[in-house]
């Protein structure tokens, strides 16, 4: 890296100051101070006069310090160009400035692996405004999705150090789609561990993963091929269904999803009617099922049915909508 090598010269050019003055004082038996001095005009070849006359020694480790301050500062300064010129410089300010970002995020979202199905969620979630992180092993995909502004930490997933970087010990989220079980097995493992409270979803590329991931904390496991063989025959047997879902999905001008509404202890709407508190007359977004504790969805719910701590409302419609409607709700 430029930036490393830049260091390394600073690193070098300090060392030669040092060793410069403390020659001086070894071979002329000057002061801390004089060497100094006469260690700085003579690395920067500014052509002031010596502090004291010099030995036949003297004058033959001065000429030596000029040849090496020469080598170090021509170093450096190529050193210096190439970070401006190549970007490194912008690009290690960026870096710093989001590692600042994420140090400030709470309830954020985790996802480990710049795979094809991590791409699917990154979308979905700047879609839906919802903060998240990348964690990525690939420094040129991590580039990359810093040139888009994404935030992306640089490491290994199942490391304790890079989750904590990416503050998973105060997330709201994780999804690991990492290439094999094994990596994803370790992601829940070590995630879980960190943050008992994290929502963590899973890939498995193998059925008899799934038990295996859920034992060691994962909230949900999805297997791609069955979603995939679902799709298929989907397509087959009820098409519109599935073409109002993609269509839904899709839609650039406006975000339509289905969403989830918790009534938290302490919101204004505990015993209000679902007609009441707005859930069944908000424009924008329908109540499709409410679920109470361990009971079944009831869907279609009737309106004057009381709300309790804890009820779930399931919406279907435009999410910034169910967002204001959450917001007013918990108030």
């Amino acid at each position: 890296m430029l930036y490393r090598r830049f260091a390394f010269s600073l690193a070098v050019l300090f060392a030669l100051i040092l060793s410069g003055t403390l020659g001086y004082a070894w071979l002329e038996g000057w002061d801390f101070v004089e060497g100094l001095y006469m260690t700085v005009i003579t690395v920067g070849t500014v052509g002031y006069s010596e502090v004291r006359p010099l030995s036949t020694g003297g004058r033959l480790y001065t000429m030596l310090l000029i040849l090496l301050s020469t080598g170090v500062m021509v170093y450096a300064s190529a050193a210096l160009t190439a970070l401006f010129l190549e970007g490194e410089l912008f690009g290690l300010l960026k870096r710093n400035r989001m590692n600042k970002l994420i140090a400030t995020l709470s309830g954020h979202y985790i996802v480990c692996g710049d795979s094809r199905i991590g791409q699917h969620i990154l979308e979905e979630l700047g879609r839906t405004e919802q903060p998240f992180v990348v964690i990525e092993k690939d420094p040129d995909k991590v580039a990359a999705l810093r040139a888009r502004d994404i935030l992306a930490v640089t490491g290994d997933a199942t490391a304790d150090a890079t989750l904590l970087e990416a503050g998973v010990d105060r997330a709201k989220g994780l999804a690991t789609t990492l290439n094999t079980d094994a990596d994803n097995l370790f992601v829940v493992l070590t995630a879980r561990r960190l943050n008992p409270n994290l929502r963590i979803i899973a890939k498995a590329l193998d059925e008899a993963t799934r038990d295996k991931l859920q034992q060691v904390g994962a909230d949900g496991v999805v297997l791609p091929q069955s979603i995939g063989g679902m799709r298929m025959v989907s397509e087959l047997l009820r098409p519109n269904v599935v073409s109002f879902l993609d269509t839904m999905l899709r839609n650039k001008d406006q975000t339509i999803r289905v969403e989830e509404i918790r009534i938290r202890d302490g919101s204004a709407a505990i015993g209000e009617t679902l007609a009441r508190c707005g859930a069944t007359s908000t424009a924008g977004a329908s109540l499709i099922a409410l679920r109470r504790a361990d009971e079944p969805y009831r869907f279609t719910p009737n309106p004057d049915t009381e709300l309790v701590a804890d009820d779930l409302l399931i919406m279907l419609g435009d999410a910034q909508v169910i967002r204001e409607l959450d917001r007013r709700l918990a108030t």
